[in-house]
């Protein structure tokens, strides 16, 4: 009987070991994974809300946006305007108001250009520091990752990214000048990994 018993407990140890591996499987991934499969992305689509900060105030947008690696980034605004980052560096733009385009460089919209999860990823190296943290209002945990934003530009001098450890997908990002002050924060929903994107809506005017 004792031994029955014992089996039986056995049995029981083994199913509730296979499922707890199931679940760890399933949810949990190392770091360097979590970081490595956002590099890896080939496409994206995603809502994006930015708060701007200056001596001023502050300016708030709503964006749609898309990634294909062949094509770059395109962001919508709206009912205003759209405009598409291609990978050589230009800025194609078109007013639907005006109903006009002109095209310019990524430089005049580096705030916009740095958060774009692709230009993002090959920040996150070596040198990027990552922590996790507990959000208790919300009853979350994330993959925090702290960049260093190589580029020359002393208005967005580190960022600091957080991930949805179980989705795998960015939720938010804080951008910091040299000085420490917050400048950008943009907030990712609806992310869409590997999205299904018509790479036509990249050609504008043509």
């Amino acid at each position: 009987m004792k031994r029955k018993i014992l089996f039986l407990i056995l049995i029981f140890l083994a199913i509730g070991l296979s499922f707890c591996s199931i679940v760890y499987l399933k949810f949990s991934r190392s770091d360097e994974k979590i970081i490595s499969d956002i590099r890896e992305l080939k496409s994206y689509q995603c809502d994006v809300r930015y708060v701007i900060k200056n001596s001023r105030g502050e300016i708030k947008e709503e964006t749609n946006q898309l990634y294909s690696d062949n094509k770059g980034n395109r962001v919508d605004f709206g009912e205003d305007r759209i405009q598409v980052y291609n990978n050589e560096g230009k800025v194609k733009a078109w007013d639907k108001i005006l109903n006009k385009g002109y095209e310019t460089t990524t430089q005049d919209y580096s705030f916009y250009s740095i958060s774009f999860i692709n230009n993002l990823s090959k920040y996150l190296n070596d040198g990027s520091t990552m922590e996790m943290e507990y959000d208790k209002e919300i009853n979350k945990r994330y993959l925090k990752v702290n960049v260093v934003l190589d580029n020359n530009n002393p208005n967005l001098d580190r960022a600091i990214l957080y991930v949805d450890i179980y989705e795998r997908v960015p939720e938010k990002l804080l951008v910091f000048n040299k000085k420490g002050e917050l400048v950008v924060e943009a907030f990712y929903n609806n992310f869409i990994r590997d999205a299904k994107v018509d790479e036509t809506l990249f050609d504008l005017g043509e």
